[in-house]
């Protein structure tokens, strides 16, 4: 005998269809996405900066809202400001290479 935990969830025909429209949506909003980042690499809209130059081989970034953290094959992670080139932070330490590396606000995690 069955439980009621383990009957199958059924959809409404209401909530399905909801359910088909909100996916229809979301591949709507891809697609244009898709169009207009197409659009500003055919007309050149993309600005294209650098930044800093390091003397070591970057191996993993991260990007937040103004600042990007570049974690180096040597151990070593550096946060710039995006718009200014200003070096925020180095951080060394890690005996091998960074082989990952998340920048989220004032929290860097590195490894």
């Amino acid at each position: 005998e069955e439980s009621p935990s383990d009957e199958d969830p059924k959809l409404s025909d209401g909530d399905f269809e909801a359910l088909i429209e909100r996916v229809n949506e979301l591949r709507e909003n891809h697609a244009r996405q898709e169009r207009a980042t197409a659009q500003n690499w055919s007309t050149g809209r993309r600005v294209h900066k650098m930044i800093t130059s390091l003397e070591d081989y970057v191996r993993h970034i991260s990007l937040d809202e103004d600042s990007v953290a570049c974690g180096t094959c040597h151990g070593t992670v550096y946060i710039f400001d995006i718009f200014t080139g200003r070096q925020l932070g180095r951080y060394e330490g890690l005996e091998e290479e960074v082989s990952s590396v998340y920048l989220e606000g004032n929290v860097l995690v590195a490894g």
